[in-house]
């Protein structure tokens, strides 16, 4: 077993070190944005249909 020891001048000064730390989000992965943009295009798609349904029958099925 061995023992090191520091004098102050080895440690950055108190007032140097920044207040808090920049927590950044992780990068979305390849598959998360694939799938993203799948529900997108269906979504968008689901709402072209349902716009086209609308205009040829002049009723929204919803309702």
């Amino acid at each position: 077993m061995s023992a090191v020891t520091y004098s102050e001048k080895t440690y950055a000064p108190r007032e140097s070190m920044p207040a808090k730390a920049v927590v950044r989000e992780p990068a979305k992965g390849f598959f998360r944005r694939l799938m993203e943009a799948a529900v997108a295009a269906r979504v968008e798609q689901a709402r072209a249909e349902y716009d086209r349904y609308v205009q040829v029958n002049g009723r929204d099925p919803i309702v």
